[in-house]
């Protein structure tokens, strides 16, 4: 008290007196946990940041004095403040970042006037300042926005004192805000990164996995990396040095290092940073990585409690990672131009999702708000999208707990809730960006291959696995003003996840009849499609699900042809809408010396491939749904679509029309007339629909 009475008081010269004096029992109070934040605050006051700043920018010292010590004191005391979090964030604090930051970078320069003890602790204060507004997000904007990204950077190329300091700063605000941190610093964080990955290629001790670790975090965007990587050597080094470790015998502690820094790389450029020109070589050490991956996977899950797996999360999670990004490649792959690799690798990767699925059977009912339940569903998601037939009757074991979780995550509740805010723990994450919390999303794909089959098809339906899938559909119809808004890749992941979901209704509608008659679900499932589909359809956008919704529609209308719901005018809305689809498939373009030529339509054609059976489909349905829902015949009439078929008969195209599209458009005009006055008056009096019927056999 008596300290902080002559500072208030004292004028410069005395404060200083009282300063140099006080600075050691000052540092020690303000650092003492038991010191409460008003008497930091009475010492804070009592200095002053008038006084500090002097203490910084002076050049006239006392004799016996040198200004680095006057320096260092300012430091010392701004370190001490830096303890409490509010005055850490004041302007006066935040607008010193560039001292702070050049005290580490130009350590050289202070060689001459000041001994290494003191420039260590200088350098010290310096960190422990930055480390502090490290600690907020509020501070780390501060970080980034006042230039210490390239000042950090210098002092780790460099190689400083305190680079260690500095690369915890840096991992600090790469992991928690990379977008921000590389927009304007892409050339200062390369240069870094291009010097780590050296040592980490050059280094021969242990030291190499501690600087496997920093990697993890350093490593760019995938749009930097592609625009830099003919011109970094960062890919390279990492490789060439991974490939070095992994090919030996390693403990669990390194091994994990180098696994994560290889997942890492895989997640966020596939295979593209695997150097090797050698596809023999490039092969092999894909199936290294993998095999690590999952003998991993099988010697952390297998006879483990859960408190053991969760003490190998992290290493864990990395290995789901390679896991997932090897399915998708076997996935892509010509398997006759690999075929042995294949095989080798699958086998291998069998016991690793067993593995998966008897943790999940075990641990998953009991602890579905777990983060780690959530990545291993996600990773066996990944599996079950790609792979139908192998380990089919160990994924109908837990095919009830899947439906269950994706329930409980969908509807909410305690479960979800208590998910949602774990995530944040994750400390790598199983994918680039924060995984989805949507798992019935990632699930679609494999439920999609289960639903064909007759014994698994069964297992879904027994736990109601339709209803949530009306609810999803519904919910995601509702809610879709934000997706036509949002960006590219969001909109066609929605679509195809919308698009599967169709195909998985599909599936059951056409193999379980019954089923679709008595169970309102799919009753309420047609309520659905009539009130929101029509948006869809007509819109630009959305082509495979556009198909997908209108074959789904008119098969649903097939079976439950005696529902009210075909009778409301909004039935109508919807049928207009499916006809104006399937009459866009085709068009007669100009081609100018030889006429008019018959093509499938221009927008068409990106996804004729994907669509043209679904198109078939819906043509089929409909022609049925014409004797049992009176005046839809005549609404094709209206739209004009009747006369369009006929003139695409008539063409005589079959490059474009095959006998197939031919027949169902014969049949189609065949029910239209047999069972519509007006259709049928319509073509006795058109030559052009008369010469189409001419030829139906």
């Amino acid at each position: 008290c008596v300290c902080c009475g002559l500072l208030y008081t004292s004028g410069g010269e005395l404060s200083l007196v009282c300063l140099v004096y006080t600075s050691r029992g000052i540092t020690k109070l303000v650092r003492a946990e038991d010191t409460d934040t008003q008497t930091r605050r009475r010492i804070f006051d009592a200095i002053g940041f008038t006084f500090l700043n002097r203490l910084l920018s002076t050049a006239c010292v006392h004799e016996g004095c040198s200004q680095e010590m006057y320096r260092g004191l300012a430091l010392t005391l701004l370190a001490c403040f830096c303890t409490d979090p509010d005055l850490s964030l004041h302007p006066q604090v935040t607008n010193k970042i560039p001292v702070f930051c050049d005290i580490l970078c130009s350590d050289s320069a202070l060689a001459d006037e000041t001994d290494a003890t003191d420039r260590t602790s200088m350098m010290n204060d310096a960190c422990q300042c930055l480390k502090a507004l490290c600690d907020s997000a509020e501070g780390q904007r501060h970080l980034v926005l006042k230039g210490a990204i390239p000042r950090l950077c210098t002092a780790i190329v460099n190689r400083r004192m305190e680079m260690r300091e500095c690369e915890d700063i840096l991992r600090r605000l790469l992991d928690d805000m990379p977008e921000k941190c590389w927009k304007g610093n892409e050339d200062c964080l390369l240069s870094t990164l291009e010097s780590l990955s050296s040592w980490f290629c050059e280094c021969e001790d242990a030291g190499k996995f501690k600087v496997c670790e920093v990697l993890v975090s350093f490593l760019p965007p995938r749009e930097v990396f592609e625009k830099q990587k003919n011109t970094c050597s960062f890919s390279r080094n990492i490789y060439s040095g991974l490939s070095a470790v992994l090919h030996c015998r390693l403990g669990d502690s390194h091994r994990e290092s180098a696994m994560k820094l290889t997942s890492r790389m895989l997640v966020l450029y596939d295979v593209a940073w695997i150097v090797e020109t050698n596809k023999r070589l490039k092969m092999k050490f894909l199936a290294l990585i993998v095999n690590l991956a999952c003998i991993d996977v099988r010697m952390y899950l297998e006879d483990r409690d859960m408190q053991a797996v969760l003490d190998k999360r992290d290493a864990l999670l990395a290995s789901y990672s390679i896991l997932e990004v090897a399915v998708a490649l076997l996935a892509a792959m010509e398997f006759e131009t690999v075929h042995s690799w294949c095989v080798q690798v699958l086998q291998i990767m069998q016991e690793a999702f067993l593995a998966i699925i008897h943790f999940l059977k075990q641990e998953g009912e009991r602890q579905m708000a777990e983060p780690f339940v959530f990545a291993s569903v996600r990773v066996l998601a990944a599996w079950m999208a790609e792979e139908s037939c192998v380990l089919q009757p160990d994924v109908l074991k837990i095919a009830p707990f899947l439906v269950c979780y994706s329930r409980r995550l969908h509807n909410g509740g305690s479960e979800a809730d208590r998910l949602t805010s774990k995530m944040a723990g994750l400390t790598f994450s199983p994918s680039e960006l924060a995984p989805s919390m949507d798992v019935l999303r990632l699930l679609l794909p494999g439920f999609c291959h289960l639903s064909a089959e007759e014994d698994s098809r069964k297992v879904l339906i027994q736990n109601d696995m339709h209803v949530l899938l009306k609810d999803y559909l519904e919910k995601h119809l509702e809610t879709s003003s934000s997706v036509l808004l949002d960006n590219v890749e969001k909109r066609d992941q929605w679509e195809v996840s919308l698009g599967c979901l169709c195909g998985i209704f599909l599936n059951l509608v056409v193999s379980d009849v019954d089923l679709v008659r008595k169970d309102g679900t799919f009753e309420h499932l047609l309520e659905v499609l009539i009130k929101h589909s029509p948006t869809f359809i007509r819109c630009g956008h959305f082509l495979v699900l556009r198909a997908n919704l209108t074959a789904l529609g008119f098969m649903l209308s097939r079976v439950l042809a005696g529902s009210p719901l075909l009778s409301d005018p909004r039935s109508r809305d919807f049928f207009s809408a499916c006809i104006h689809h399937l009459s866009e498939a085709y068009q007669f373009e100009d081609a100018h010396k030889d006429g008019t030529t018959l093509t499938i339509s221009t927008k068409y054609q990106p996804v004729w491939s994907e669509i043209s059976d679904l198109w078939l489909l819906a043509v089929q349905a409909l022609s049925e749904c014409f004797g049992k829902l009176p005046g839809l015949a005549l609404l094709v009439l209206e739209c004009g679509w009747l006369e369009h078929v006929c003139s695409l008969l008539t063409a005589g195209c079959p490059a474009v029309i095959n006998a197939e599209v031919v027949q169902v458009l014969q049949s189609l005009l065949v029910e239209a007339e047999h069972h519509s006055d007006e259709c049928r008056e319509y073509m006795n009096h058109n030559d052009t629909v008369l010469r189409c019927m001419s030829r139906v056999p």
